[in-house]
C-alpha cells in the first residue's frame, strides 16, 4: 500500500503581483534542512520603501494558528511560486 503524496501545480510570479489570499510555495529557510517546501497563505501584504537609499520590498504575513505571524520579506523583482492547484497523486 502506498501513501498519497500531495502535489502542487505552481507558476512563477513577481512579488509585486502577490495578493491577499494567494498560496505560495516557500523553500525551507535553513540551508541543508531538506524536506519539501512549505505552503504560505498570504493574509496581509505591505509595500516597504525606505526612500532613495533603499530598494522597495514586499512584506508578506501569514497568521499562524498559535497567534504568531509568519513574516517573509522580498525585494521587488523577486519571483515566487504561486500555487494554482493542489492534488493527491494517488500513489
Amino acid at each position: 500500500m502506498h501513501a498519497m503524496v500531495r502535489r502542487h501545480e505552481t507558476v512563477e510570479i513577481p512579488i509585486e503581483d502577490v495578493q491577499v489570499g494567494f498560496m505560495l510555495l516557500i523553500p525551507r529557510s535553513t540551508p541543508g534542512a531538506g524536506g519539501p517546501p512549505q505552503v504560505f497563505r498570504v493574509d496581509r501584504t505591505k509595500v516597504k520603501d525606505d526612500g532613495e537609499a533603499g530598494e522597495p520590498r514586499m512584506k508578506l504575513t501569514m497568521d499562524l494558528s498559535d497567534g504568531k505571524p509568519w513574516v517573509k520579506e522580498y525585494f521587488f523583482g523577486t519571483t515566487v511560486r504561486r500555487i494554482v492547484r493542489t492534488y493527491d497523486d494517488g500513489r
